[in-house]
């Protein structure tokens, strides 16, 4: 009996331990909210945000346009269902009208803090697709840096929390500025942006594929330069010297010689 009392007692205390729990479990420093917090509605529009991101995999426009569609009824002006929307825009070859959705995406996301990156990266997507390199290059570029300050420690002295750490998207930004970037016919410097990517993405074939081209393209820019050089010192027939390529060709005559009169004439 006394054994049956105590165990009944420590279940008891066991009961209002888990009734005691902070309202941040399971973590007093975390910042995700207790499972307990979670509306029926919040579960109802994230399955809709799976449901259209799965349809937009299986490029399905028709049933993604109708989930994102849901979602954006049930929670106005969403970030996430705004720029799920754009990306199906931008399936469908709209691009004016995608960026003018990413436009509308002013709202910082609690989910990923690293919204500005997002949002650049997106516009550099979107330019891509037009075949504009350098200005994706430039967007690529821009969401780099929005990258970088959110992993940068304060002013403050202050630790940068785990969240932005988790949110971290150096790799495949880098990635994709460097694609550009060859594209643009920029050898050396995509081959940096690979070789910074590859930090992380050293198990994905294509970005060694891509590293490679861009030493390929890196040697035929520097073997160009060179033949475009002896091309422009190469002397002419009248002991004079062509320096320079196209517009910024200079012709240097000898010094203390006189060319000859036209005809031959001595």
């Amino acid at each position: 009996d006394g054994g049956r009392e105590n165990g009944s007692a420590e279940s008891r205390d066991s009961a209002d331990g888990a009734s005691s729990l902070p309202s941040d479990w399971p973590n007093k420093r975390s910042a995700r909210r207790p499972p307990t917090d979670i509306s029926p509605e919040e579960v109802r529009s994230a399955l809709n945000l799976y449901k259209a991101k799965l349809a937009l995999l299986a490029r399905s426009s028709k049933s993604s346009k109708r989930e994102i569609k849901t979602t954006l009824n049930a929670c106005a002006q969403d970030t996430t269902g705004l720029f799920l929307k754009a990306n199906n825009e931008s399936l469908r070859q709209n691009y004016r009208k995608a960026m003018k959705l990413l436009s509308n995406c002013n709202q910082r996301s609690e989910r990923d803090p690293n919204f500005a990156a997002l949002y650049y990266n997106n516009m550099g997507c979107i330019h891509h697709s037009m075949r504009r390199h350098t200005a994706a290059a430039f967007y690529f570029g821009r969401a780099l840096r929005e990258n970088a300050s959110l992993c940068a420690p304060a002013a403050n002295g202050e630790a940068v929390p785990l969240t932005h750490f988790s949110c971290d998207r150096r790799s495949e930004l880098e990635y994709n500025r460097g694609l550009q970037l060859l594209l643009a016919g920029k050898g050396e410097a995509a081959f940096a942006c690979f070789h910074a990517a590859l930090k992380l993405l050293h198990r994905q074939p294509r970005a060694w594929l891509r590293a490679g081209e861009a030493c390929i393209a890196a040697h035929l820019e520097r073997e160009q330069a060179v033949r475009a050089g002896r091309a422009g010192s190469r002397p002419s027939a009248v002991g004079c010297e062509m320096l320079g390529v196209g517009g910024r060709r200079r012709l240097l005559l000898p010094v203390g010689e006189r060319l000859p009169p036209p005809g031959g004439a001595q």
